[in-house]
């Protein structure tokens, strides 16, 4: 059912339209600033560009030199009565005080242990030369400071023919001479000769078929001896010795131009049982030349 309408008066306004309606929902739209056509051609209208005016060049202020109090932490003069440094704001008045570490302590481990491999080092060459020694029964080693002198000839008054002359000079401990018959061979006489004089400064002996301690009883050994040294002019010095049992001797000679050594055996240990007294090696030493 449709509401009555009141009666149109005179000067009243026309009711509007449908179309006036629809118009009145539409939100207007301005057109974008700067794309007016202001002249038909379809291209929007641009302002001229404007050149902007050239800027000074910026310069950083410089803070007036300052002398009196250096910062500790930048170098920077400051005036006496600043607090703060106007550089790096560190405080002036106050700097901190360098905290040093304290000393390393000195570990003495590290020295212990040198100690302890120089003590085994020496340990073990003490160990090799009584190795040596006890194997070879005595110090096979050149004294200091003398060179070996070998003979030129050799000669004994008896020998085995097993066992002859030429082995006591030989170089060796593993062969010896014997005077090729059994007891203590009191007189036997070993003997070494030079062509030119020689210095001899000393003489080492040997006891014995070697100088292994389980082939020491296998033959006599000689216990007293003498030894002879004759010069170039004849002249003899001659000196006694008494050996340890299956020791080698090792005796000093002066003797500036000796030609000719002897030694005659006195006694002998361990001559019973049809042993010969054995020596295995005499070495002859001189003076450098």
């Amino acid at each position: 059912m449709t509401s009555p309408t009141s009666p149109r008066r005179p000067g009243d306004p026309a009711p509007p339209s449908e179309a006036d309606r629809a118009r009145a929902l539409l939100l207007p739209v301005s057109e974008p600033e700067g794309t007016q056509d202001l002249d038909g051609d379809g291209v929007p209208a641009v302002l001229p560009g404007r050149p902007e005016p050239a800027q000074p060049p910026t310069r950083l202020a410089t803070p007036a030199e300052e002398s009196g109090l250096t910062c500790w932490n930048c170098s920077f003069g400051n005036r006496e009565d600043r607090i703060f440094c106007r550089n790096c704001g560190a405080e002036l008045r106050n700097p901190p005080t360098l905290q040093l570490p304290p000393p390393p302590r000195r570990s003495l481990k590290k020295p212990l242990l040198i100690a302890v491999a120089v003590l085994a080092c020496l340990a073990l060459v003490a160990g090799i030369v009584a190795a040596v020694r006890a194997f070879s029964g005595g110090d096979a080693l050149v004294p200091a400071g003398l060179v070996v002198a070998p003979p030129e000839q050799a000669e004994a008054t008896r020998e085995d023919p097993q066992h002859p002359v030429r082995n006591a000079f030989d170089g060796v401990t593993d062969s010896w001479w014997g005077p090729g018959r059994a007891g203590e061979g009191k007189g036997e006489a070993v003997q070494a000769r030079y062509v030119r004089p020689v210095h001899l400064r000393a003489i080492r002996i040997h006891p014995g078929v070697s100088t292994r301690p389980a082939d020491k009883e296998k033959q006599a050994r000689p216990r007293e001896i003498r030894v002879i040294v004759t010069d170039g002019q004849g002249k003899g010095s001659e000196k006694r010795y008494r050996l340890e049992d299956g020791k080698p001797l090792l005796a000093e000679i002066d003797v500036p131009e000796a030609r000719q050594v002897q030694v005659v055996l006195e006694s002998a240990y361990g001559a019973t049982g049809g042993r010969q007294v054995a020596i295995c090696e005499i070495e002859l030493f001189r003076a450098p030349a």
